[in-house]
């Protein structure tokens, strides 16, 4: 008799341990997660303007440095001898680098993001993911998130910077550029509501945490609009 009360208490134990560990992981994994990318991405884009500003060489170093940095971390994100979670941060992470780097790059006019040419790049490198994913590539788990960060960057500034240029010529633009801004944040209420809610993993909420870095950068900028 004692002997099954002592397991009913160790399970009961197990299992509120368990429920503990996945509220702190919905919190950690996806909200406070989610903040963290956009705080990350918030000073690089700062330490970018002021590079701009010091001049084109230290905006070359700042280019070689964030590439040697996301090249550092994507090493280190396809370490399998690493948890998941761990690589999928160094993935994220390294991402945001590499994204910075293109940006900078962009800036000393060697690359090309809103032309015509950075679209249709844009197109062919995510058409080529799709293809791979689709046929089951892609297994490590840093790569896929380095890719969904890179790529969660790449779309934001393109629907952004599409509205923005549009709008000079349609004026209806310049109402679905602060629109967008509106339903990101709707969108941002709409997957917290999923991690807190129907998520069970932490590598889904890293995931809904990355949609909801690109949907408040939407908002961010959308709210620009009207300073």
């Amino acid at each position: 008799m004692n002997s099954k009360t002592l397991n009913l208490d160790q399970l009961s134990a197990s299992s509120e341990a368990e429920q503990a560990a996945d509220r702190r992981s919905r919190l950690v994994d996806g909200l406070l997660a989610s903040l963290a990318f956009l705080l990350i991405v918030v000073l690089l884009i700062v330490t970018t303007i002021l590079a701009k500003r010091a001049g084109p060489i230290v905006l070359a170093v700042e280019t070689a440095v964030m590439l040697t940095v996301a090249f550092f971390l994507l090493h280190r994100s396809l370490d399998q001898g690493r948890t998941a979670v761990h690589q999928a941060w160094y993935g994220i992470l390294s991402g945001f680098f590499a994204w910075t780097a293109l940006e900078a790059g962009a800036l000393l006019g060697q690359l090309t993001i809103e032309t015509e040419r950075g679209v249709v790049l844009f197109l062919v490198l995510g058409g080529f993911v799709w293809m791979v994913a689709r046929r089951g590539g892609l297994p490590l788990i840093g790569a896929q998130f380095w890719l969904g960060a890179f790529f969660a960057n790449w779309v934001g500034h393109l629907v952004l910077f599409t509205q923005r240029y549009l709008a000079q010529d349609f004026p209806v633009f310049a109402v679905t550029y602060r629109v967008s801004g509106v339903l990101a944040g709707f969108g941002v209420l709409a997957v917290y509501w999923w991690i807190f809610k129907r998520s069970q993993t932490r590598l889904q909420r890293l995931w809904a945490a990355l949609s909801i870095f690109v949907l408040l950068i939407i908002v961010v900028y959308a709210i620009r609009g009207f300073w």
